[in-house]
């Protein structure tokens, strides 16, 4: 019985570093080599040299979410400093650029207007 639960312990870890391995880390060095536009999907390559299909909805490094993968782009959303962040990933096949935007681009200067 002991042994059984052992193997089974062991097997669950193994499945989970290996769902887990290549997820974590920076969108910077994460290349994108290959999209099926039609289907939502790609092909990237992680930090680690590790090849993985992501889809829409998917959760890749530092939390980011796939929203959405076209011939192009693949644009994620992300949180950062309690905001969401829109990161597009470009691409032409051969190179990629990263772009972020966010929705707080930082304080707002007050408004100040002269009474007359």
């Amino acid at each position: 019985m002991k042994k059984e639960f052992c193997c089974g312990v062991l097997s669950v870890f193994f499945v989970m570093t290996l769902a887990v391995d290549g997820l974590t880390g920076s969108l910077e060095p994460m290349r994108i080599l290959k999209v099926s536009p039609q289907d939502h999907t790609a092909v990237v390559k992680t930090p680690k040299s590790r090849l993985r299909l992501v889809k829409v909805g998917d959760v890749l490094a530092d939390n980011a979410r796939v929203v959405e993968i076209s011939a192009k782009r693949m644009v994620l959303e992300q949180a950062v400093d309690r905001t969401i962040e829109t990161v597009m990933i470009h691409f032409d096949g051969k190179s990629q650029r990263i772009e972020r935007y966010s929705k707080n681009p930082g304080p707002v200067p007050r408004l100040t207007m002269s009474l007359q």
